[in-house]
Formats: C-alpha cells, sequence, structure tokens
C-alpha cells in the first residue's frame, strides 16, 4: 500500500436532492457508515489516499483519524479522502429539522478546508457495494459518487505483543500477551448491509508461532472496546523466532510483529547469597583481610542459611562446597515445576556452621544437562569478644564549675552492635548509649558528649566523653 499527499482542486456543483434507501446510512452520526452521496468534478485532482488493491474502509478511517479528521470519503475502490465536520452540523442537525442533514453535511464540508472544501454532497443511492470474503461495505463509483464514513469506527485500530518471560526457554511454557483495542466501542449499527454490533463483538486472532505452527483464538471485545489474550506456547527447539499475530474482527484487520530468541535452558546468572539479621553480623574482623574483595561475616558456632539461586534452568543439580571443614553438599531442583513453583525450581539452600576462626571460601556448582556455572564467596568467621574494658578522667580528678571533665572508655568487642553503655554523673543526671552500627558518631545534649573511633579491621572501640559540671560538688 503507497500512501501520497498532494494539492486538490476541486469544483463540486450542486445537484438536486436525492432521497436515501434503506442500508444508505445514518447523517445523525449514531453509525459509521455515513451515507452515499452525488458529487461532480469539473477540474483534475487528485486523491489524499490510494491504494493498489481493493481498500477497506476502515484503512481510510484510520488514516484520517491520524490526520485529525473526522470523516473519511471513499471516492473509490482504491481512493479516499479526509474531510472535518463541525459541531455546527451536530447542533443544527438536532434542533433544525427544516433542513435536511445532506444539505448540513454540504455546509460542513464547505467550511471544513479539507480538499473537498467549497462543492457540495447529495444523499445517493448509486454507491457500490464491494466484497471481503462475506462481508460487502459500499464505495464510491470513481466518477460521480462517494460513500462517507466516520473516522471513529468499530475497527481495530492497534494491537500490542508482550512476551511475559525475561527469557524464553526450550521445554518450557512461555506466554504471549495479545491487547488491542478499537477505535469506537461496539455500541451502535455499522450502518450498512446486515453487519451489526454483536457480529463485531469478538476478534479472531491467528498466530503464527514459526513457519509450520499456528493458533487461532476467539477473543470478545469488552464495552469499552478493548481485548485480550494470553496464549501459551512451548518451543522444543532453541533459535531467533519471529511470532506473527494477525487480528480481524470482519471490517478490519492489524497485524503485528514480535522477535524472541530461545536459549536452552542453561543455567545462569547464578547469585550465592548468606542470610543473617544484623545480631548476627559481626562488627569487625580482628584479623587482616583483603578489603577490596566482596567478603561475608559470621560468627562461630551459629549455624547460618546459604541460598543460591540462578535466573534460568531445569533439572538443575547444586553442589556446594565449604573449605573450612572440606565438606559437601549436594541436592537436585524440583523436577517438572508448574508455573507457580518457578522460583522454587532456580533455587537451593544449605544450612552450614563454622567451627574455626578465620576467611574460607563457599563454592557453588550448578549444572544441568546443557552447561554448568560456579562461584565462590569468602566468608570471615569470627568469635564472639567483648574484653579489656578501660575507663579513666583524661583531665584529673579535679575540675572547676564550668570545665569541661573529659572520661574516655576502651574496649576489644566484634560485637559493638550488641552493647550499649550506662553513665551516672551525678545523682538524677544519668545516660544511656547504644553502640550499634548505626548509632551516630557524635551525639550531644547539656550534660553530655560522645565521640566514637571505630573501623572495620580495629576491634578496639574508644568512646570520649566531655561533662562540664554547672555548680561546685565535693570530690566523688
Amino acid at each position: 500500500m503507497e500512501c501520497s499527499f498532494c494539492i486538490s482542486y476541486v469544483l463540486l456543483a450542486l445537484p438536486a436532492l436525492a432521497l436515501r434507501t434503506s442500508g444508505a446510512g445514518d447523517n445523525n452520526g449514531t453509525s459509521w457508515y455515513r451515507g452515499c452521496y452525488n458529487f461532480t468534478v469539473l477540474d483534475n485532482w487528485e486523491p489524499i489516499f490510494q491504494a493498489s488493491n481493493l481498500i477497506e474502509p476502515a484503512t481510510c478511517a484510520k488514516h484520517c483519524l491520524q490526520k485529525s479528521f473526522d470523516l473519511t470519503v471513499l471516492l473509490s475502490g482504491t481512493e479516499c479522502a479526509c474531510a472535518n465536520e463541525t459541531k455546527i452540523f451536530w447542533s443544527l442537525s438536532n434542533y433544525n429539522s427544516l433542513l435536511s442533514n445532506d444539505t448540513l453535511l454540504n455546509t460542513s464540508l464547505s467550511k471544513s478546508g479539507n480538499p473537498m472544501a467549497g462543492g457540495n454532497l447529495s444523499l445517493s443511492t448509486g454507491c457500490i457495494s464491494r466484497c471481503f470474503g462475506i462481508i460487502c461495505l459500499l464505495y464510491g463509483d470513481g466518477k460521480s459518487k462517494v460513500a462517507v464514513y466516520q473516522t471513529i469506527g468499530p475497527y481495530i485500530r492497534a494491537i500490542s505483543l508482550t512476551l511475559i518471560a525475561d527469557q524464553v526457554q526450550t521445554r518450557k511454557p512461555f506466554m504471549l500477551e495479545v491487547c488491542g483495542y478499537l477505535a469506537s466501542p461496539v455500541e451502535n449499527a455499522i450502518g450498512t448491509g446486515p453487519l451489526n454490533a454483536a457480529d463485531l463483538s469478538y476478534v479472531l486472532v491467528k498466530i503464527h508461532w514459526d513457519s509450520t505452527d499456528h493458533s487461532t483464538l476467539n477473543v470478545t471485545v469488552t464495552s469499552n472496546g478493548f481485548f485480550s489474550s494470553s496464549p501459551v506456547w512451548i518451543y522444543s527447539e532453541p533459535g531467533s523466532y519471529l511470532i506473527t499475530v494477525l487480528a480481524d474482527n470482519q471490517i478490519s484487520q492489524e497485524k503485528k510483529n514480535i522477535s524472541v530468541m530461545v536459549l536452552d535452558p542453561a543455567p545462569t546468572a547464578l547469585e550465592v547469597k548468606l542470610v543473617q539479621i544484623a545480631e548476627q553480623i559481626p562488627s569487625c574482623i580482628p584479623f587482616n583481610v583483603d578489603e577490596t574483595s566482596p567478603l561475608e561475616k559470621v560468627f562461630l558456632g551459629i549455624d547460618y542459611n546459604f541460598k543460591a539461586f540462578v535466573a534460568m534452568g531445569i533439572e538443575l543439580n547444586f553442589l556446594w562446597h565449604f573449605s573450612d571443614d572440606n565438606s559437601t553438599h549436594s541436592s537436585q531442583s524440583l523436577q517438572n515445576c508448574s508455573e507457580y513453583q518457578q522460583l522454587d525450581c532456580l533455587l537451593d539452600t544449605v544450612n552450614h556452621t563454622f567451627q574455626h576462626e578465620g576467611v574460607y571460601q563457599v563454592t557453588v556448582n550448578v549444572s544441568n544437562v546443557y552447561d554448568w556455572i560456579q562461584k565462590v564467596i569468602y566468608v570471615a568467621v569470627v568469635r564472639e569478644s567483648l574484653s579489656s574494658l578501660t575507663f579513666q578522667s583524661k583531665s584529673g580528678y579535679n575540675v572547676a564549675v564550668g570545665e569541661n571533665l573529659t572520661l574516655e572508655m576502651g574496649l576489644f568487642t566484634t560485637i559493638r552492635q550488641l552493647l550499649a553503655f550506662d553513665i551516672t554523673f551525678e545523682p538524677g543526671m544519668f545516660h544511656r548509649h547504644t553502640l550499634g552500627d548505626h548509632s551516630p558518631a557524635f551525639e550531644s545534649d547539656s550534660h553530655l558528649q560522645l565521640m566514637e573511633d571505630y573501623g572495620l579491621q580495629n576491634c578496639t572501640l574508644r568512646v570520649q566523653i566531655f561533662h562540664t559540671y554547672s555548680f561546685s560538688k565535693p570530690d566523688l
């Protein structure tokens, strides 16, 4: 189909008013087909839209709607033009019964600025019926008769295709979502022939999955003109496929393609995670480690849960190895997983308790008949420690009123997140401070200032406390 946009020079003569017969359309705008009209061309002109074969009225209507026109005028089986009608046309047709609708349409077209401006149309009965299979619609005769349709009608305006899967795998079902909508809801008569709203209440969707296999579905159109379907398909061989979807509702059709790459379900994108709560994570590591490498931290003697999962794969074998005691664990994923078990099919969990301090490797290998993948994570194993508590005054034990008293507390700990300290300066002046990793490094009020110094590989915690006495007290 080829589109061309040309400047038209048209002069239309006012012919005698003709009577409308049954099936000739509806000038009041309640149907898609508006009617058949006479016109006379007195000069050479070219149509807005041309097709090499018989053109569907829906194709012209969609083209004109995209160009913001209200009407499409079928001049012949292969030519159509676009036109506008104003609100004046509708108001006059509703309130002025003395003025015929075709005269109002003439007035509207002459004011619209479309390629047929300046001429007049009158109702006629001489349009030609042309058929698409068992469905026949009216066209202009290419000489003096034109068929007028609204650009808004119950034809398929657009469809969209979406793959409901991150990756499509062989031997595994996937879903294709097909959605579409009509240019207007199916509420009124079409206005031509025996075709009515009930005939357009469904859409025939034909899906070509490859060169040999296809599916055909009857999809119901909702009251607002929307339709959707989610067929499921399985490819048995890997490769690149072009899925073609054709939606047809008797007066129109839309075609859409989507490409899909089908892969053998080999395990891919392996991730290994350690499941912990905050209380089970050491606050520091009391020995040298490579801080530039990802490192998990755990305590001695606690049973930890490790999870391994892949992005895709079927019939998976998981093999675990823990270097602290050279222990291994193996398991197979669930077989023949349903749609609701997909995560379980790609996941394996193992519990392990470390009995020795140091840095160790956890290695996971995932394999099936198609391929294998492996990942290593490093784990620093730390003892729960709290020792070497010291507390002293840095400014002596005699201070003047208004002078800062500086105290320093020190301790060695790997469980800082579990600790809190309490300090009482005098009766009624009590302070409590939590040493969790998320506590502020600087805290102050009218009596207390606190600063902390602590690092990942420095498990010695030093806390300086500043206090000012506002009145004299005997030595404590």
